[in-house]
């Protein structure tokens, strides 16, 4: 008698948990990964324009300018504009401002808390101030 009554425990008992277990929800990788996530979608193809947030005022100017003077920019940007632009050849940098066709200026604001950089970079005729190209 208790061979029959542990028989029909165990008959009721293990079908209960394997229907349990079928209704929950699949559990997630315990890293808090989800390989199903929401994106933006692809990654736009590069540009052979230049960035997109670039603004160029006027191309021609641009284009005609061979000599720049870059002022100095926070955070070292003024630096490693002049690296970066010296090493396209596009321009070539001058240390006085009145052998330049035009002047590089601009801000980078760093902030720590939010950790993140905000820069500006303006290019402008030195003889007029009109704007050439910004970003």
């Amino acid at each position: 008698m208790k061979l029959i009554h542990a028989c029909l425990l165990l008959g009721l008992i293990l079908p209960s948990t394997a229907w349990s277990q079928k209704d929950r929800p699949p559990e997630k990788p315990p890293d808090g990964g989800d390989q199903n996530r929401p994106t933006l979608g692809p990654a736009p193809a590069p540009s052979l324009n230049g960035p997109r947030s670039s603004t160029t005022t006027d191309p021609q100017k641009l284009n005609r300018m061979r000599k720049l003077f870059i002022e100095s920019i926070d955070n070292l940007l003024s630096d490693k504009l002049m690296e970066g632009l010296a090493k396209t050849g596009r321009f070539r940098i001058v240390a006085d401002i009145k052998e330049a066709d035009g002047v590089l200026r601009g801000t980078c604001f760093d902030s720590h808390h939010l950790k993140s950089v905000h820069s500006e970079v303006f290019i402008s005729d030195r003889v007029t101030g009109a704007s050439i190209w910004q970003d």
